[in-house]
């Protein structure tokens, strides 16, 4: 006999656990299947930003393992910033992960570990599940299980990808000090993308992303970059490589039936900067927002969450594509002009984080505006 619940949700990341934990908040019934037991490794730079911070309905505080208020970006030459507030809070996935997961729980959403979705299949009254555990329905199944989701596939086809990889960089406790409360990064290491060192608590993450989908052996990469930032000599742990899914721009469907996906199965990852916990997160609220809405006929969420997906993500998703094209095609020049213009490129990174493409745009604007009326 099926376990019947107003929405199941396959993916206990973050999209699927804010989604638990909105729903179960407003008591519904809601069960979240993840196929990994947690804590589980997970390649991520890990970075929470303001905007992604605003996000989540509690505080993530026992998770942060350092606060950025620096910057760095090297290029030919080197910009350094600092900001008066955090720009970004340094988390690692598998404990980060682990506490959305709970805090889900404790809302009252019925968490599975260790339980892998083998299939679904659309009915009149409801999603039937198949997993290793048995048999679920569901009125809605929220497909939230990361880039390389098998039941994302029932929505639409895989596209072309970036890619990445990271591990994590042990150095000596005085040059690990040294980083703390910087966010670095090298346009130079990678064509279309660009490496990364983030701190964490004990280690510093480090790693290359690429948007391009041709620029797939990054390994030897991240060795160069790893020694020119005078870390070769450090103990070296898991490395790890992942896809960066933009599926959402090739058509913009992210339902079918009553079926939702979110985050990375949605390839809602960002073209531009590569991030995606940002989106995951947005995306859930989203999600949450559409059930709520319907949920007296929860099907009718369907159409109500792929029209604020298409609102508040895509049409952004969309400009960080074209930034992306320009920015990463005419790198060298754009660092040129920046690189004359710390104050426009601190106030632009800024907006990375807290912002959004839209308003970058306007900073640009505003910026020839005075250039023009100047002259």
């Amino acid at each position: 006999m099926d376990v019947s619940y107003d929405v199941a949700i396959a993916g206990g990341g973050p999209a699927g656990a804010l989604l638990a934990y909105h729903l179960a908040q407003a008591g519904l019934a809601v069960v979240v299947l993840e196929r990994k037991q947690f804590p589980r490794p997970k390649p991520c730079g890990g970075g929470v930003t303001p905007k992604t911070r605003q996000l989540i309905p509690f505080p993530v505080d026992p998770v942060v393992e350092d606060v950025i208020t620096r910057g760095r970006v090297r290029y030919r030459n080197t910009l350094d910033f600092t900001w008066p507030e955090p720009i970004c809070y340094m988390v690692t996935r598998h404990r980060f992960d682990e506490f959305l997961l709970s805090e889900a729980a404790r809302a009252g959403a019925e968490v599975r570990t260790g339980v892998t979705v083998t299939g679904a299949e659309i009915h009149a009254d409801g999603v039937y599940i198949r997993s290793t555990e048995g048999a679920f329905r569901g009125e809605l199944l929220a497909v939230a299980d990361g880039a390389n989701s098998r039941l994302a596939r029932m929505v639409h086809k895989q596209q072309k990808r970036g890619f990445a990889i990271s591990c994590g960089v042990v150095p000596e406790p005085a040059r690990l000090f040294a980083r703390r409360g910087i966010l670095e990064v090298d346009l130079s290491a990678v064509p279309g993308g660009y490496g990364w060192i983030f701190p964490k608590g004990d280690h510093l993450n480090v790693g290359i992303g690429t948007v391009y989908p041709g620029v797939r052996n990054l390994k030897p990469l991240l060795d160069a970059y790893i020694a020119r930032e005078g870390l070769a000599g450090d103990t070296v742990v898991r490395v790890q490589g992942h896809p960066l899914p933009f599926e959402s721009l090739a058509g913009g469907r992210v339902t079918a039936g009553r079926i939702l996906l979110l985050g990375d199965a949605a390839g809602l990852v960002d073209p531009f900067t590569g991030e995606g916990i940002y989106n995951a997160c947005l995306s859930a609220s989203l999600a949450a927002e559409a059930v709520l809405a319907r949920r007296r006929y929860l099907a009718g969420a369907v159409e109500v969450y792929q029209e604020l997906i298409k609102e508040n993500i895509l049409k952004e998703l969309k400009r960080a594509y074209r930034w992306g094209r320009v920015f990463y095609r005419y790198v060298d020049r754009a660092m040129r002009f920046l690189e004359k213009r710390p104050a426009l490129a601190r106030e632009l990174w800024g907006i990375l984080f807290q912002g959004s493409y839209r308003d970058i745009w306007g900073s640009l604007g505003k910026y020839f505006l005075r250039i023009f009326k100047a002259v």
